[in-house]
């Protein structure tokens, strides 16, 4: 509701969505419909074609990425 909200009352140009859901497809008809720009940040090991069709700009996230923020636990 927020995506489909903020689009109507022109709060953002760009939605940057970080999910590969797929049931967002009809908010971001609504998004592009608005002619907001959509960024899809997923990650390259579980990618979403149909989310990469609706959107303006994509980043594919690898685990080299995402490594230097996770914290290994204590053992």
């Amino acid at each position: 509701m927020d995506i489909v909200a903020g689009a109507y009352e022109d709060l953002y140009d760009r939605l940057i969505l970080v999910s590969s859901d797929t049931d967002l497809l009809p908010a971001l008809e609504v998004v592009r419909r608005e002619g907001k720009e959509i960024e899809y940040v997923g990650f390259s090991h579980a990618v979403s074609h149909a989310l990469i069709e609706y959107a303006t700009e994509t980043r594919l996230l690898r685990k080299d990425d995402l490594t230097p923020f996770v914290i290994e636990k204590r053992k």
